[in-house]
């Protein structure tokens, strides 16, 4: 059994991969390592982020509280959208970039004070 300290780090190392992904991926390398690199990343993340919840206590049948209905919306947002505007719309890289940090760090706010 992952202990929830262990789901953190895989929680935040997934993250830090995700993010070196898209920002390669806004400035204008497009390698398929790249691409793979990003999709691993944004899945760990996922289910890093599953697992956390789990090791909180978090029941399938209760609704999730605002701080997770949020970080799920930011990395839908990211990992999606991060990897559209890459690809169709590179001259917006740069911005979707800094927003994208920007949610992070919304993201990370509504984790560590648990929002609700």
């Amino acid at each position: 059994m992952i202990s929830y300290e262990n789901y953190k780090i895989i929680h935040l190392t997934s993250i830090l991969i995700l993010f070196t992904g898209l920002a390669i991926s806004f400035y204008g390398q497009h390698d398929r390592v790249i691409k793979i690199l990003t999709g691993v990343g944004t899945l760990l993340t996922f289910v890093a982020g599953m697992g956390l919840m789990a090791r909180l206590e978090m029941k399938h049948t209760e609704p999730w509280p605002t701080w997770i209905k949020v970080k799920m919306a930011i990395w839908f947002f990211v990992g999606v959208g991060g990897a559209l505007i890459a690809r169709r719309y590179p001259k917006y890289g740069r911005p979707a970039y800094f927003l994208s940090l920007v949610l992070f760090v919304v993201a990370a706010y509504m984790a560590n004070y648990k929002i609700e």
